[in-house]
């Protein structure tokens, strides 16, 4: 063999292990990308849900029926809630939680301190799970189907959530507005929030 064509031929193989390499980690740092984006968007939002359950005067008029409006701010919430520790916390955290959908609809009369420890209880799974999460499995079907047992890759299914809780968060606000009657802004999206570190969370469930 000539020695210069097997010398080629480990340059050539050099080249293309880097070259596979290089692309690997061009993949998991993208993953890691939207990984560190939906938590950053789903912590700013629910950031505003417990802002906006705070701003309802009392805790009746958080359950407050509106004509027009299918649900009320506090079962919007619990149902954000409940989505988020589910999808997020259970299924990407490997928590223990177990969700009642039907409940998040039915409930009536908690009072706003507790809704509000709820979110932040979700909000705290969501960043344990996400913080926690391979970036690998970001490019992997999410593990369960969902819907009607439509599959997704994560990451996909990861942005969608976001849009789920900015629904939510719209429809709550408004839900606030109608029962009360006041139009005061609880900075609903504020873009400063995607500008500070991202969050950390204590054994305890604090934000740190």
């Amino acid at each position: 063999m000539n020695p210069s064509n097997s010398s080629t031929e480990r340059d050539r193989a050099a080249s293309g292990s880097a070259a596979a390499g290089s692309a690997a980690a061009g993949s998991e740092a993208s993953a890691s990308a939207v990984r560190d984006i939906a938590l950053r968007l789903l912590e700013r939002e629910l950031s505003a849900v417990e802002r906006e359950i705070v701003a309802y005067p009392d805790d009746q008029a958080l359950w407050q029926a509106v004509p027009g409006l299918a649900n009320a701010g506090g079962n919007l919430a619990l149902h954000l809630a409940g989505n988020l520790r589910h999808y997020v916390g259970v299924v990407l955290g490997g928590s223990s939680f177990v969700r009642d959908r039907d409940a998040e609809f039915s409930a009536r009369g908690m009072t706003r301190a507790d809704v509000a420890a709820q979110v932040r209880d979700a909000r705290a799974q969501v960043v344990r799970a996400l913080q926690a999460l391979p970036p690998e499995q970001l490019e992997r079907t999410y593990p369960v189907a969902v819907g009607n047992g439509v599959e997704l890759r994560t990451d996909l299914f990861l942005m969608h959530i976001v849009s789920h809780a900015a629904y939510h968060l719209g429809q709550i606000d408004y839900h606030r507005r109608a029962a009360t009657g006041d139009g005061t802004t609880v900075g609903t999206l504020p873009l400063a929030a995607l500008a500070v570190p991202m969050p950390t969370i204590d054994e305890e469930g604090a934000h740190v």
